[in-house]
């Protein structure tokens, strides 16, 4: 080979190999998700307007919702969208209650998406709460009553999810996942 084929060649395999190897680490580095989100879409809702939307499993409720102001309390938790019958119509669908976590089971539950920023590991912590060992750590409030918040498992808690009997009142509900 001559002087300056190889040293073409060499230039030419250096070239390569950073360029692979720049593709390996963005690779590695990036969820394969096309820039998605690569946790499981769920419905939110912003206490300060009053309003649902769709966000993310890794937004932990309380929450600050996306575009609030830096010094902004904590307005976003979760909330249950049902419909009668069938989730098709999503104009049909209405919130129920609206959920957050006690601040022991927050911290929790924030600490394994942080550590997860490719996504849920084996199983979505929100799949297995009990694990936390944590106590009456998901607070409910209805609509209605939107400052008061009772355990979920509470007489009150069982109370505000019966809401669903006085909406559906053929007892067609149907929760309605987020897109």
């Amino acid at each position: 080979m001559a002087p300056s084929t190889k040293r073409n060649f060499i230039i030419g395999s250096a070239i390569a190999a950073l360029a692979l190897g720049g593709f390996l680490i963005v690779r590695t580095v990036s969820p394969p998700t096309g820039g998605r989100d690569p946790w499981t879409p769920a419905w939110c809702y912003d206490l300060a307007t009053g309003k649902p939307f769709v966000g993310s499993e890794k937004d932990v409720p309380p929450f600050k919702p996306a575009g609030s102001p830096a010094d902004a309390e904590a307005t976003g938790v979760r909330v249950e969208m049902y419909a009668c019958g069938s989730c098709a119509d999503a104009a049909k669908a209405f919130p129920a209650w609206v959920w957050k976590f006690s601040p022991e089971l927050h911290s929790q539950v924030a600490g394994v998406i942080a550590a997860n920023p490719k996504g849920p590991p084996d199983m979505s912590p929100y799949n297995e709460l009990d694990r936390f060992g944590v106590k009456d750590g998901i607070l409910i409030a209805g609509l209605d009553q939107i400052d008061k918040w009772y355990p979920e498992n509470s007489d009150d808690g069982r109370d505000i999810k019966g809401v669903l009997k006085t909406q559906c009142p053929k007892g067609d509900a149907v929760r309605c996942p987020a897109k």
